[in-house]
């Protein structure tokens, strides 16, 4: 081989070497970052299982605010907020949050 083709190489071996380096610490960030999204994901779902625990509670399942919170976590739709139908079944409980039923 040539001089020159030698040099070619060690040029090309050389950048090839920094994109390696450059790749393998981008997969290392973002192994940490899954790592951590998934960290995030198991103490959400850690909290939203606990709520599903007490709202199956029978001293509080028939509670409007439970009913609501139930069907916030049983919602199939992830695209479709549930929010609205959940307020709609809490504030339309009689006596539940007006203070001019308390009063009567």
């Amino acid at each position: 081989a040539s001089p020159i083709g030698k040099v070619c190489n060690a040029v090309n071996e050389e950048h090839y070497m920094e994109q390696i380096q450059q790749l393998s610490e981008k997969i290392a960030d973002l192994k940490v970052s899954v790592d951590n999204t998934e960290k995030e994901r198991d103490f959400y779902f850690s909290k939203l299982r606990d709520i599903e625990i007490l709202c199956q509670r029978p001293e509080l399942e028939h509670l409007p605010m439970t009913k609501g919170i139930r069907k916030i976590l049983y919602a199939a739709d992830a695209k479709d907020s549930s929010l609205p139908e959940a307020n709609e079944i809490i504030t339309r409980s009689p006596g539940m949050f007006s203070v001019s039923d308390e009063a009567e």
